[in-house]
């Protein structure tokens, strides 16, 4: 019983971190703060209770504390530290999950899948009674923009972003591999849930998720998902052309969920009403799918050039501001608003050093990634998304996003015919 305390405590944060701020519970973005904060002590202390080590690989340590100082450095640098302090608190608790996930990888892989399964169908269900009967429960929750079920600025829907996870994760099983680990009977009822979910019904899933998926209007999950799939395509190429792995009935899908995707991904612009047949299906879109005006980089370059002209001289440290929705205002919309951009809000809030520290570490777990992970490209998927959207600002997004890169196993040899692997980035006897 004691050894399921740490899968326990894990699940417990992990899922109340995205309910509360993804339902939108009153204070519930700031408890999920709180609780990131917490979620790495209550974890580590068990993890040394159970007399456990913590042996660092010496790199991907020394770049991780780098991170951690160039981000601390920049808040000190700032007016207002007392707010900056709350980026430097969580860039700790991100990355000490990230060193948790990478020990523990064996244990929460199959918790991680599950937990993004049913919190997808979670959103979905609150999406949808949202659509039918909009209450609040009696003020329990309210409507901000950090949520996973309904529009809060037009046209763009964020639980579009959240679902690129679950679509990403049933694409990867369908098209590249099979589950590794059979479930016994004796087995758990969320493990046995999830073998029959990724080994019988991906594309039933996918069609359940597709839906919800495109009507999001969210452009960047729609690019993400698309780049990420090519990459696995490149990746697992070998596989797919071998012992005839692709059917024609695969084929077809992927063929048609791209040209959805790619169709989706222009329709939905104000650009496309010189086109006479694509633009009668934005006029059908914006007459019986809630489709409203939006331009195709909707002002994109102008908040990635007025954040990076607000850190003008101050690129080394950058502004000390944290990574979250706080007073970043652009200088031309004057409103609160990120620069939409992970990159960028980085190079401005965090500074050069933060930013090359932060390039570093992604440098060095995209290199030593097994390409046959599906971790793997769930964290691609995000990062992808997170270029043009301004969803790294949800806690919950921020926190899987440092997680998922722990739970890939990591290549030590780069022969191609004897790759050595390790169980994570960390653990090095």
């Amino acid at each position: 019983m004691v050894s399921y305390l740490p899968k326990t405590i894990f699940v417990l944060f992990f899922t109340l971190i995205f309910l509360l701020e993804g339902l939108s519970f009153k204070k519930g973005r700031e408890i999920s703060y709180v609780l990131i904060l917490c979620m790495p002590s209550f974890l580590f202390y068990l993890h040394f209770m159970f007399k456990n080590r913590i042996k660092l690989s010496p790199f991907v340590g020394f770049v991780s504390a780098l991170y951690i100082v160039f981000v601390s450095l920049s808040a000190l640098s700032s007016k207002q530290i007392n707010v900056s302090i709350e980026g430097v608190l969580l860039t700790i608790a991100v990355v000490s999950l990230f060193i948790y996930s990478s020990y523990h990888r064996d244990e929460l892989q199959n918790i991680v899948l599950a937990m993004i399964m049913i919190l997808s169908f979670v959103f979905i269900s609150r999406h949808v009674l949202y659509r039918l009967i909009p209450i609040d429960f009696g003020g329990l929750l309210t409507l901000s923009a950090f949520q996973f079920f309904y529009s809060f600025y037009p046209n763009h829907n964020q639980l579009g972003t959240f679902l690129t996870l679950p679509i990403i994760t049933c694409f990867f099983y369908l098209f590249f591999t099979a589950p590794s680990v059979k479930t016994p009977t004796s087995e758990s009822f969320i493990k046995k849930t999830m073998s029959w979910l990724l080994t019988k019904k991906h594309i039933l899933l996918i069609l359940f998720y597709f839906p919800f998926f495109i009507f999001s209007y969210s452009r960047s999950s729609y690019n993400s998902v698309f780049w990420t799939f090519i990459l696995m395509l490149f990746y697992n190429r070998k596989i797919l052309f071998s012992n005839n792995f692709f059917s024609k009935k695969k084929i077809v899908f992927i063929i048609l969920f791209g040209i959805i995707v790619l169709l989706m991904f222009f329709i939905t612009v104000e650009e496309v009403k010189s086109i006479p047949i694509i633009s009668s299906l934005h006029v059908w879109l914006q007459k019986y799918a809630g489709l409203g005006g939006k331009s195709f980089l909707s002002g994109r370059f102008l908040m990635f050039s007025d954040m990076l002209q607000r850190a003008e001289g101050k690129y080394l440290l950058g502004l000390g501001k944290p990574l979250i929705y706080s007073q970043s205002y652009t200088l031309h919309t004057n409103i609160g608003w990120p620069s939409h951009s992970l990159i960028v809000d980085i190079i401005a809030k965090q500074g050069l050093l933060s930013f090359f520290a932060f390039v570093l570490l992604h440098v060095v777990i995209f290199v030593k990634s097994d390409k046959r992970s599906v971790f793997f490209y769930l964290w691609i998927n995000l990062f992808i998304n997170f270029l043009t959207n301004w969803s790294y600002t949800f806690y919950s997004l921020y926190c899987i996003y440092f997680i998922l890169p722990g739970l890939i196993p990591v290549i030590l040899s780069s022969s191609t015919q004897n790759k050595q692997f390790i169980r994570s980035f960390y653990p090095i006897d």
